[in-house]
């Protein structure tokens, strides 16, 4: 009787990670296995993560950052007993790299800074945390951190811009102010600042490093100045307005026209400045309440009064008398020289308290040769348009004044040309 037998070689698992340490970022690694290894089982300590616990793959971004222990094990089959290997792997983080990107003007330089590794390359060939760049215009740049061989990229964008000293301007409301008050300053400046000065004498807050500060205070009468300092990173301008705020302006106002009248004429009354709002009173003999400029005609003597706002809300008052009085005055000159000099071309009627007039002039054989009623026509020495002779013509005025009386005159004027 004869017996076979076969005999084998007992399992192997010996194995290691060739390439450890790695980095998180790098291809997932598989084990490398010895002589006639083969893959079980592979198990770890905790905080690293398989791709596949059959072929020991392991899944580097998946775990945690440290060293492990992974064990291969090949349970026991017929007469052969199991098998169990032990190999190292240590897996790195990949530093997190943070870089700057700032804003300079033209012809400036950067301070491009980097952290979050140990060393560092830039693609602008420094080696260090830092690197002082001046680009042209606005440009991209690449930093590679590296800890413990693991490496990561960050950029950096440095934006260049034109960059001009600002000019400094702002507005304040009000300006002006009847009484204590506090002003709003709105910065007009131009070329972009990033910082304000501001400062005001005499008021509450004296100073402000707000682009618009409100709530500015003044307690005082006077004229105060406002000063602010605008600047960005090319410098400063500096804008002074000597007695930019007024407090307690005293507003006047005063009336003026002609204030003696007859009866039967009327008056403008004006009052000055002229750049506010008005009430005038009383109203039953005014052409209007309001306005800079009324027209008065009153029957008999009147006071009249205006009360004047301006535009910055201060008021003030003024009273006025308009005198009605029988002011019965009449002249008609005696000759006239019709020669275009400008100077007695036509004879008129002049006087004040006129209510109606007649005026007829005749010829030295009695035709009647001109007539008016209106005090703005007068006799230019013409009939139906012809230049009449030299000679002495007649006249007869019938006048009634405002207040009744009548004058009756008649006389003769000479015509020389």
């Amino acid at each position: 009787m004869s017996v076979s037998l076969t005999i084998i070689d007992p399992p192997s698992t010996t194995f290691s990670y060739a390439g450890t340490p790695y980095c998180q970022n790098q291809s997932n690694p598989s084990p490398t296995f010895s002589g006639t290894g083969t893959a079980g089982t592979f198990t770890s300590t905790s905080g690293l993560v398989f791709v596949s616990a059959s072929t020991g793959q392991v899944n580097l971004s998946g775990s945690t950052p440290g060293t492990y222990t992974v064990t291969n094990t090949i349970a026991a089959s017929g007469e052969c007993p199991a098998s169990t290997s032990t190999a190292s792997i240590t897996i790195n983080a990949v530093p997190l790299i943070t870089v700057n990107s700032p804003t300079i003007c033209t012809g400036e330089s950067a301070t491009l800074s980097a952290s979050g590794a140990d060393s560092y390359s830039w693609s602008s060939g420094g080696t260090g945390s830092t690197e002082v760049v001046t680009p042209s215009s606005s440009s991209t740049y690449t930093v590679t951190g590296t800890t413990n061989g693991c490496s990561n990229t960050a950029l950096s964008i440095v934006s260049v811009i034109t960059c001009d000293i600002p000019e400094a301007e702002f507005s304040g409301t009000p300006t002006v102010m009847c009484e204590a008050g506090c002003v709003a300053f709105t910065d007009l400046s131009t070329n972009s600042p990033t910082s304000w000065s501001w400062s005001f004498p005499g008021a509450t807050p004296a100073t402000s490093t707000l682009q618009n500060p409100t709530n500015i205070c003044y307690t005082s009468d006077g004229s105060y100045d406002v000063q602010l300092i605008a600047t960005n990173a090319s410098g400063s301008d500096t804008l002074l307005k000597p007695g930019y705020i007024t407090v307690g302006v005293p507003e006047q106002v005063t009336i003026s026209g002609n204030l003696l009248i007859t009866s039967c004429e009327e008056t403008v009354l004006t009052a000055v400045p002229s750049d506010g709002t008005y009430t005038w009173g009383p109203a039953s003999t005014l052409s209007s309440s309001s306005g800079a400029s009324v027209t008065a005609k009153p029957p008999a003597t009147q006071q009249y009064y205006v009360t004047y706002t301006s535009p910055e809300g201060c008021t003030d008052s003024d009273t006025t008398v308009v005198v009605v009085d029988d002011i019965n005055t009449y002249f008609l000159p005696t000759g006239l020289t019709p020669n275009n000099d400008g100077v007695n071309d036509e004879i008129h009627l002049h006087g004040r308290g006129i209510d109606f007039f007649t005026l007829k002039i005749y010829d030295r054989i009695g035709e009647k040769v001109f007539e008016t009623s209106d005090i703005n026509k007068g006799w230019d020495g013409r009939l139906l348009g012809l230049a009449m002779n030299n000679g002495v013509f007649v006249y007869v005025l019938d006048i009634t004044f405002c207040n009744g009386e009548n004058v009756k005159k008649h006389g003769d004027i000479t015509l020389v040309k």
